[in-house]
């Protein structure tokens, strides 16, 4: 190999490397096990705190869709009932259950405030929450009157 300046820079580094390896000064290249531990505990904690947010968000929003589903079809049995005729059958004093579209609903009907030409519709149904992972129940009310609700 030719001696040029070139060469003989290269030769300096390599030998100032050797140099620097016995006396234990040698640059480290790389990472330790320990830092790479540490990097891939905090990345599975990252990961799994953004899995569980994305579960519970989940949740929440099948929890939410469940309770707007039963409030739509409870005020649904609720203007069925108010369609009636205030002498029908189904509107008589006292507790009542019905099916509309596949859902049950349970219904209480009595005098508002005592009057006999007004009634008050209270009408319940279940419904599923993810959230608390339990039945829930929805209750909603009218009251109908006798002269618009006639024949």
């Amino acid at each position: 190999m030719k001696k040029g300046p070139h060469n003989m820079a290269i030769a300096s580094k390599i030998d100032h490397g050797r140099k620097a390896a016995r006396n234990g000064k040698a640059k480290k290249g790389g990472f330790t096990l320990i830092e790479v531990l540490v990097a891939s505990f905090i990345s599975v904690m990252a990961v799994s705190s953004a899995f569980m947010l994305l579960t519970q968000s989940m949740d929440i929003l099948r929890s939410s869709s469940n309770r707007l589903d039963a409030l739509q079809q409870t005020r649904g049995a609720v203007e069925y009932l108010r369609s009636l005729a205030f002498t029908e059958d189904e509107l008589n004093i006292g507790n009542h259950t019905t099916t509309r579209n596949g859902q049950q609903f349970s219904y209480t009907v009595s005098k508002y405030e005592g009057d006999d030409n007004l009634k008050l519709i209270n009408v319940r149904t279940n419904w599923r929450s993810e959230v608390a992972d339990a039945d829930r129940e929805l209750e909603l009310e009218t009251v109908i009157c006798a002269p618009l609700h006639a024949n």
